[in-house]
């Protein structure tokens, strides 16, 4: 990469980063006495879940334990960067907040130049990789066309741009910096694997990725086994290429034996693994995700093929592999296409280049770009609107977020407690205590535990239920607020295993009987 090619990377990434801080920022500072931003504006839960790993680390874990669940656990090497980056705040949830956008904002940069370096390998024209980076990062499908015409809904699912952040690359940089930072080593990982004929550069690189962000070293093993088996099929240099793969993958085979060992002896990890089912939509999403790039990556690929080199083969062994990743026998299968827009964008790009002259070469640019990044820019328009017009899950009644704040003063880290699943996954962000149900995945048996929960809270429930809860899930401190009342009718002041601690704003904070 030259000077200019770096400065434009660099200041495209600038942009980037502006552009998608400015619904937060609006959401940050718009008056809304009534509510509390949370920080999110996509994912809400899941960002809950985040900045109470955050939190988590400010408290001093150095692995991690869900505060979603009372299970008993051992903890593991996971969530690295929150657990980091909670050591180096004050605890308070602003400040948890800000640095998970710094986060957010530092690791564009890093994937911009990784698509710029990853696409030069393959591609001459500075024009076109300019394009596959745009595109890699803020372009989609033809989900916005459904969109318009009033049907957003394909065979039962939403087009994936708009909840996948694994198939495009807009989704994770609006809103998830490990998966951007992640992708980026991974791709940086290629480009030194490709390139490097003795450094162990690609190992460690591929290594970091999977310390940010585990389910990188699955896609990344993959892909590398897909380009091996092309070199092994076609290329000249098999004993080379066989010593970069070992050189690529052996520096990280200890972190994926220990999260394997973990993932089939740890009870808590079982439970997680079993409930967290991230299962591809039916293909006709994937080619309406896909299908304006696939003449042009078709062209692309014939195009590197009968260049007859060894490296060549990467982005379409990697484009090959995607339907086989994406229906793998794994609960996480829509997660191992990981980066698999980029070899696909890379792929347009070396076909776009065959276009004769330099304006058909233009025109084809233009003609996919509009019709590559409506949806990236209805899901950033979606940001605004909220932005401007509070309410949940972005956003949290102030009163609520205060009776969070009372109860941290009042409770002891990791003390464990009840309420309703809406009121438990915002709670460990604002305080360092654990629930008993409040997030999909990470709440170890929610199938069984919600209607327990419901039935502690309506008058129709008996007295031994309610103990036994609170004897099984250990909990010491129970909430009774508007989503608990909507429950049922029951009144807890009445029962006399509940010791009343706090009641302003409509929330009341108990204390059980629990020695």
């Amino acid at each position: 990469m030259t000077r200019s090619e770096i400065r434009w990377a660099l200041l495209y990434s600038l942009m980037l980063a502006l552009v998608t801080s400015l619904p937060y920022l609006l959401a940050a500072t718009s008056p809304t006495h009534d509510w509390t931003f949370t920080g999110f504006l996509i994912a809400a839960e899941d960002g809950n879940s985040y900045i109470a790993k955050m939190l988590s680390g400010f408290e001093g874990a150095w692995l991690f334990r869900s505060p979603y669940s009372a299970t008993e656990q051992t903890g593991v090497l996971a969530f690295l960067p929150y657990l980091l980056l909670g050591k180096a705040s004050d605890g308070s949830h602003g400040q948890l907040v800000a640095l998970y956008h710094l986060f957010r904002v530092l690791a564009i940069p890093a994937l911009v130049l990784a698509v710029y370096r990853f696409s030069s390998l393959f591609i001459e024209n500075i024009g076109l990789r300019r394009w596959t980076v745009v595109i890699a990062t803020i372009g989609g499908g033809l989900g916005w066309f459904l969109i318009f015409l009033g049907q957003p809904a394909v065979a039962g699912s939403l087009p994936l741009e708009f909840y996948s952040p694994e198939t495009f690359g807009f989704l994770a940089i609006y809103g998830l910096p490990h998966l951007t930072l992640g992708r980026a080593l991974m791709l940086l990982g290629f480009v030194w694997y490709l390139q490097d004929e003795s450094s162990w550069r690609s190992g460690f690189a591929l290594l970091l990725a999977g310390l940010i962000h585990s389910p990188e070293l699955l896609s990344a093993f993959a892909v590398l086994a897909a380009h091996a088996i092309a070199v092994l099929g076609f290329g000249a240099n098999k004993a080379h290429w066989m010593k970069r793969l070992a050189r690529s993958i052996l520096p990280s085979v200890p972190l994926s034996a220990y999260l394997g060992y973990k993932a089939l002896t740890d009870p808590y990890l079982q439970a997680w693994t079993a409930q967290n089912l991230i299962l591809s939509p039916h293909p006709i999403l994937y080619l309406l995700a896909f299908g304006i790039l696939l003449p042009a990556a078709f062209i692309g690929a014939g195009s590197l093929l009968r260049r007859n080199r060894e490296a060549l083969l990467f982005p379409v062994a990697w484009a090959i592999a995607i339907p086989a990743l994406a229906w793998a026998p794994l609960n996480i299968q829509r997660r191992l296409p990981e980066g698999g827009w980029v070899a696909l964008t890379v792929l347009a790009a070396a076909g776009l280049a065959t276009l004769e002259g330099g304006p058909r070469r233009r025109l084809g640019r233009v003609a996919m770009a509009i019709l590559l990044i409506p949806s990236s820019l209805l899901i950033l328009a979606g940001g605004f609107e909220l932005a401007l017009n509070a309410r949940e899950p972005a956003f949290r009644p102030q009163e609520e977020v205060e009776a969070f704040r009372r109860l941290s003063q009042l409770a002891e880290p990791s003390a464990i407690v009840l309420a309703s699943f809406e009121t438990s996954n915002p709670l460990p962000a604002w305080a360092p205590v654990r629930v008993v149900a409040g997030h999909g995945p990470e709440t170890a048996g929610l199938a069984g535990l919600k209607p327990r929960i419901e039935d502690f809270y309506q008058v129709s429930g008996t007295e031994e239920q309610r103990m036994s809860l609170i004897r099984e899930e250990r909990i010491t401190y129970v909430i009774f607020g508007p989503r608990e009342r909507a429950l049922g009718d029951w009144d807890p002041q009445e029962w006399e295993c509940l010791d009343l601690l706090d009641g302003q704003g409509g929330y009341e904070l108990y204390q059980t009987c629990l020695p």
